[in-house]
């Protein structure tokens, strides 16, 4: 294990995370190299989570909320996007907390049916903003944002990838493909607009004592 996987060991990273750590020589360097929006705002959650609506978080909630924008195409509604700009209102200090939890709880209310089957399209953005707005609350719903976006483009793309004409498995394998795809796309997009806001990444001493203070958060 190399010194950036030591690093960020205590934030549980997957395998795949892991493995392409392992591929990096530096951490600038695999901070501009990353092309995983969810990976890069792992490294920003808050593992002991003591306090709420920190303003030193707000930075970190403007990033997440222009990732959420990502998703907006595929809402049903107005509701993700009044979240949003709800969350980005507090996060420039025009808006008390409380409106934010309002309109999260609004968006969040909408999705009767998201455990009855497969989530649709529309309900993974509204997921998508209300874990942007979760974010001003605990930063552990940063990645969240991006698996949501992520989540929310698989979905259209399969829909419009689907041809109920083509054989059963060659039609399998061909959305999956294109699911595969749009999942890329728009993490890479979310690296980009991480990099936006934070051009440098954390130092290996900050995720040490992020380390530590997990550790001591764990014991307690």
């Amino acid at each position: 294990m190399n010194e950036l996987n030591q690093a960020v060991a205590h934030l549980d990273p997957c395998p795949d995370a892991v493995s392409w750590l392992e591929t990096q020589d530096s951490q600038q360097g695999a901070w501009e190299n990353c092309e995983r929006g969810d990976w890069m705002l792992t490294i920003f959650k808050d593992t002991s989570n003591e306090c709420k609506w920190r303003d030193d978080r707000k930075q970190l909630v403007l990033c997440v909320c222009e990732c959420a924008r990502l998703a907006l195409p595929y809402a049903s509604d107005v509701l993700p996007l009044r979240c949003i700009e709800t969350t980005e209102a507090w996060a420039r200090g025009e808006m008390d907390h409380k409106y934010v939890e309002s309109a999260r709880l609004a968006t969040i209310a909408k999705q009767d049916c998201r455990w009855l089957g497969t989530i649709s399209t529309a309900e993974c953005t509204m997921e998508c903003a209300a874990a942007a707005a979760r974010t001003a609350e605990f930063s552990d719903w940063a990645p969240d944002v991006a698996g949501w976006v992520g989540a929310a483009a698989a979905q259209a793309a399969s829909k419009a990838a689907w041809n109920p004409e083509s054989p059963m498995l060659s039609q399998a394998l061909s959305v999956s493909a294109v699911m595969k795809s749009a999942i890329h796309d728009v993490l890479r997009q979310c690296a980009g607009i991480v990099r936006k806001y934070f051009p440098d990444p954390p130092t290996l001493k900050e995720l040490r004592s992020c380390k530590r203070q997990s550790e001591r958060h764990t014991k307690n």
